[in-house]
């Protein structure tokens, strides 16, 4: 896997922790 992969599934999955965080927020 390329480092520029890489560095896409982290963007990817930090903002998928956002949304959680965000979704669980009232």
């Amino acid at each position: 896997m390329s480092s520029s992969t890489a560095q896409l599934v982290k963007l990817v999955e930090l903002r998928v922790k956002e949304l959680e965080v965000q979704g669980s927020s009232p």
